[in-house]
């Protein structure tokens, strides 16, 4: 199985077709659709007993607008803002005066005093030698003080600035971002913190269309325990303008590869798994999850769930030695399960 692995590795071929022609993919757009189709062709080629492209829509979001620019009193002319909305982010335009309030923590929020219609200027990054608090609930405490919009300034050095989230999708309660955030390059917010009195001007447009999209799920089921489940999943989308090599090509890939080892072994061999597969690429997972909580609707409503669901996702950020050697206080819930 390991050599097969290796010696039949289709990894490169993967990647050229999900990074380089297909490119970005944002659920929703043709682009994904276009993913859908590729994955769902590859895994009915490795012979499994069931391959289901599982439709649902959801509310996606979009933009085609993200200015700013900031003025300082006493000086002539500005200067601009390289930004990124948001995910989620509604539109809004509006002009007011920027207020540094660090990391974000609450301490930092009652000492830069009123924030009232202000623009806050945070650090996505955790404040050192603090309890980390993950930026999202940050910003909300922010939006609890009166802010009336957020600059989240990117940790990254050279210029770059990512998409984020200002809700967390996993918590039921904090599903939509509590101000309108837009991200800023270091660079950028390092001006606008030498420069007293400065006052921003933001101009965001978006949009939220429902939209079409699909799970690709497939099943090698089990000779002994065909009933009991084991669900390997990864998302197959990206956010907007890239490729998404680790994010998540690379989980995607792993699901693909997986599926076909084991199917060639059952083909080569006869042997089966002792419980059931089942292989799963989400998507929207980069709007909230929502291919994720269609599966788990669809097939795990009820009574019955999975002895074990792994989530592969940017499994190319860095050396892994496994779950089980990786991380392991797992060890003994996966021997478990298993």
């Amino acid at each position: 199985m390991f050599g097969e692995a290796w010696t039949g590795s289709r990894i490169q071929e993967q990647v050229r077709m999900l990074c380089d022609t297909i490119g970005p993919r944002w659920s929703g757009t043709d682009a994904e659709w276009q993913t859908i189709e590729h994955i769902e062709k590859t895994l009915q080629g490795y012979g499994l007993d069931r391959v289901d492209v599982e439709e649902f829509e959801f509310t996606s979001w979009t933009w085609s607008k993200a200015e700013a620019r900031c003025s300082v009193e006493g000086r002539e002319g500005g200067f601009s803002l390289d930004i990124l909305p948001f995910i989620r982010c509604p539109s809004f335009h509006m002009e007011a005066p920027v207020v540094d309030v660090g990391f974000g923590s609450q301490r930092e929020i009652d000492a830069a005093g009123s924030l009232n219609g202000v623009v806050a200027l945070v650090a996505l990054a955790h404040e050192p030698f603090t309890t980390p608090v993950p930026p999202a609930y940050r910003l909300r405490q922010i939006a609890a003080a009166g802010a009336a919009a957020a600059i989240v300034v990117d940790p990254k050095s050279g210029g770059r600035r990512e998409y984020h989230s200002a809700q967390d999708a996993r918590d039921p309660n904090f599903t939509e971002p509590p101000l309108p955030c837009v991200a800023a390059t270091r660079e950028d917010a390092a001006r606008i913190r030498r420069s007293p009195s400065c006052r921003v001007h933001l101009d965001v447009r978006t949009e939220a269309p429902v939209v079409k999209s699909a799970n690709v799920h497939a099943v090698l089921e089990g000779d002994r325990w065909p009933a009991e489940d084991l669900v390997l999943g990864g998302h197959h989308d990206t956010v907007f303008g890239t490729p998404g090599g680790n994010d998540n090509s690379s989980g995607t890939i792993a699901v693909l590869e997986t599926a076909r080892v084991l199917s060639q072994l059952r083909a080569s061999c006869g042997q089966r798994p002792g419980r059931s597969i089942h292989f799963v690429t989400y998507a929207a997972e980069e709007q909230g999850f929502h291919g994720a909580r269609q599966f788990v609707d669809r097939h795990y409503a009820g009574d019955h769930r999975p002895r074990l669901a792994f989530n592969l996702d940017e499994l190319s950020a860095g050396a892994m030695k496994g779950i089980v050697l990786g991380f392991p206080h797992l060890r003994s819930l996966v021997q478990e399960q298993l």
